[in-house]
């Protein structure tokens, strides 16, 4: 998909001598910037509700209250947030490394 875009002289002058200094073109360099302004993932409903369970059953366990199934709920949602989080994190890490990639290969492009 292409789409259009109007920029002030200054600005575009600004973006093409950057995309130049870093051996890139202005999509390339605008895609990057894109990716690190792109706010990062926020929790899901689900996530918040998981999170107000674990709080409720440590607060049992704190006060003693904690019996043999909660404490394998607890486990249970403790080990789902823990691979969730998990997820979120090798998400992140790739994307990285996608970023870095692309301009590393837009690099070695303007060297040849």
């Amino acid at each position: 998909m292409s789409q259009t875009l109007t920029l002030p002289g200054e600005v575009y002058r600004k973006l093409a001598q950057g995309a130049a200094e870093r051996g890139m073109t202005i999509g390339s360099l605008l895609a990057v910037v894109s990716e690190l302004v792109a706010l990062p993932e926020s929790a899901t409903e689900a996530d918040r509700r998981r999170s107000a369970r674990i709080e409720t059953l440590l607060q049992r366990s704190r006060a003693g209250r904690l019996g043999a199934g909660d404490r394998l709920e607890l486990d249970r949602l403790i080990d789902t947030d823990y691979q969730a989080a998990t997820a979120r994190a090798d998400r992140l890490i790739r994307a990285k490394e996608r970023r870095a990639r692309n301009g590393q290969s837009h690099r070695r492009a303007s060297r040849s």
